[in-house]
């Protein structure tokens, strides 16, 4: 994960997309998983490539580390000075997400953290 996010900053592109392995029914990977039992929820509302439906704990991982390793490919990509710098025209779509995102729903007695919210907590995912 490290190599890719680290890949992905060095090519100096103007857009990235992480996403969390996810294998969706009838593709082979989700075929070969299911064959090796390292799918651990088969609701497909769960299924949205942000959050981990394997038993990352059988593979030496864990599921909210993983959910972490999603937010901070993000950030390290979009928040890299260069980029920044080069898409300065941006600031006010950024702000203004920020605030939409974040800060408002804070303000409104929510969270305030965006779609990763629960990555804090101690108790794993589905």
């Amino acid at each position: 994960m490290n190599k890719s996010i680290k890949f992905s900053t060095k090519l100096d592109s103007d857009y990235c997309q992480y996403s969390i392995l996810t294998p969706f029914p009838g593709t082979p990977i989700y075929k070969e998983l299911k064959e090796k039992n390292l799918i651990d929820n088969d609701d497909w509302d769960e299924y949205t490539v942000l959050k981990p439906v394997l038993k990352y704990d059988e593979m030496g991982l864990n599921k909210k580390m993983v959910e972490k390793k999603l937010a901070m490919a993000y950030l390290k990509f979009y928040a890299r000075p260069n980029y920044l710098m080069k898409h300065r025209h941006m600031f006010k779509v950024m702000f203004k997400t920020v605030m939409r995102s974040f800060i408002l729903p804070k303000l409104m007695g929510g969270t305030g953290k965006g779609w990763y919210q629960n990555l804090d907590n101690n108790t794993s995912s589905k």
